[in-house]
């Protein structure tokens, strides 16, 4: 299955932004890195906010996102792809935009 690797950052203190991102890289089981799709979600609505393909060459992803302060959280899911073996899809929890 793919690995989300390290995904946005914690940020400290109130900040006020019209917009931000997600970032990171997906990598297959072997290591390599995969085109998958990803969903952003708000986690404090359980709202879908925003959707992504990670690049087929790097695995980089980038998600747009709002970010109105340090408690904007949300949750990343990163799909499988269908191929065998199927895998479960992958949810990275309290990630914040920056």
């Amino acid at each position: 299955m793919a690995d989300l690797g390290t995904v946005g950052r914690v940020v400290t203190g109130a900040v006020a932004l019209a917009g931000g991102y997600v970032a990171g890289t997906v990598r297959d089981a072997q290591g390599a890195p995969a085109r998958r799709r990803l969903g952003l979600y708000h986690r404090g609505r359980l709202s879908y906010s925003n959707s992504a393909y990670s690049d087929a060459t790097s695995g980089a992803y980038q998600i747009a996102c709002h970010v109105t302060d340090d408690q904007a959280e949300h949750v990343v899911v990163c799909l499988d792809d269908g191929a065998a073996p199927v895998q479960n899809d992958l949810i990275l929890g309290r990630v914040t935009g920056v």
